[in-house]
């Protein structure tokens, strides 16, 4: 079986990751944006949430405001505040932009408050469009992902009464949709590095095939961009990526096909996560190395879902 690992040089990679979100009749369909500010030691990422079983949408903002000399033992201080609205709160424009309620998002920007936080964001794709896929027309796992791993983001951001404006600061944006959730996953997406010009996007789950429960599989797809070469692959069928460890320390080793091994350690304590139930837990400032290459300390986004204790 052939898998369609794409980076593809669309003319609007984001509009091309939001079209057809909240049209799908699918049970989950989510988009999502984020980015680290780390002169300011700030990182925010909104999740717009469409859960069609339970005729709701979900908006989160995940947000981390770390002292500027914190290490990685120092608390995050971080906070997520969750707003929940009827489907028939979701307006879209003839654009593609998505409002709910004082929430839009659209190819190129966002806006919005939650909470204590609001922003006024624009954004300028500086990289392809990840689609990952194993057959261009079926769909055999749990879900479809598509995202931009470089995004430039200008605006503001202000929480209760402290504002900040920034230009040009590295983000990225991604959705996915499909049937449901999968049982267990990893995703790490940082592009904020102590060396410029590098980006990495990594995704493994715990997949039905075909939406049987008891036929599984271990998928999910690696992108890593550094100033002189691209490495895109799909698990397990472009290369194989293997992951050990927990979620405050694990190592991803990377084996592509046609080049040496890739290995990334990353390390973040538990008061950095934000649990968001049945045991997920993500965080915004995470710290992640590529052996030999270069390290985003406090700035790497990471997202697990522990496996389930057996039961007895």
């Amino acid at each position: 079986m052939a898998s369609v690992m794409q980076a593809v040089p669309v003319a609007d990679p984001i509009a091309e990751v939001l079209a057809g979100f909240s049209t799908r009749r699918v049970p989950l369909d989510y988009a999502y944006f984020k980015f680290n500010l780390p002169e300011r030691g700030l990182a925010l990422r909104v999740d717009i949430v469409i859960r069609r079983r339970r005729r709701l949408v979900q908006v989160r903002a995940h947000l981390y405001h770390l002292p500027l000399h914190a290490s990685a033992s120092a608390p995050d201080g971080g906070q997520v505040h969750q707003a929940d609205y009827p489907l028939s709160a979701i307006r879209r424009d003839t654009d593609g932009g998505i409002t709910v309620a004082d929430i839009w998002l659209g190819a190129t920007g966002s806006r919005g408050t939650i909470g204590p936080i609001s922003w006024d964001l624009v954004f300028q794709s500086t990289g392809p469009l990840l689609d990952p896929r194993i057959i261009k027309r079926i769909q055999p796992f749990d879900l479809r992902f598509r995202s931009v791993p470089d995004v430039l983001m200008s605006g503001s951001i202000s929480i209760t009464r402290h504002g900040y404006s920034f230009s040009h600061e590295s983000g990225m944006i991604g959705a996915y949709h499909g049937r449901a959730l999968p049982r267990q996953w990893t995703w790490v997406s940082c592009n904020t590095f102590d060396q410029p010009g590098i980006s990495l996007e990594c995704m493994l789950l715990d997949s039905a095939v075909f939406g049987i429960p008891f036929w599984r599989a271990q998928v999910g797809y690696f992108h890593l961009r550094t100033p002189t070469s691209t490495y895109l692959l799909m698990h397990p069928f472009t290369g194989r990526v293997r992951l050990s460890g927990d979620r405050r320390e694990f190592v991803l080793t990377v084996r592509p096909r046609v080049s040496e091994v890739i290995t990334i350690h990353c390390v973040t304590p538990d008061e950095r996560f934000h649990t968001l139930g049945d045991r997920v837990y993500t965080t915004l400032v995470g710290t992640c190395t590529i052996a030999g290459l270069s390290t985003a300390d406090g700035t790497a986004g990471i997202e697990r879902q522990d496996p389930a204790r057996p039961t007895r």
